[in-house]
């Protein structure tokens, strides 16, 4: 797979925001692209994060519609990779 550049700013916001919720997720390096179901695996600087394309999407139309709980499940996805 590849890296992508498709909704970075969605993908790096959601990032910085789960990262408000859990303090031990790493920042953003990169983004690779899976299935539709599988959404973007975003390697951190201390491990990796799952989004959705849709919610990616969603946030660069309109960040203000993504609840709280969608972030935590966000930073519940977080798992360290040393």
């Amino acid at each position: 797979m590849e890296k992508s550049n498709r909704f970075t700013f969605g993908v790096t916001s959601l990032v910085d925001l789960a990262r408000e919720i859990n303090p031990e997720i790493g920042y953003y390096e990169f983004h690779i692209e899976g299935s539709i179901e599988r959404g973007f695996s975003i390697k951190l600087s201390n491990g990796k994060v799952d989004v959705s394309v849709q919610l990616a999407s969603d946030y660069e139309i309109n960040p203000d519609n993504i609840s709280e709980e969608v972030i935590r499940n966000i930073a519940r996805t977080f798992r360290r990779l040393n």
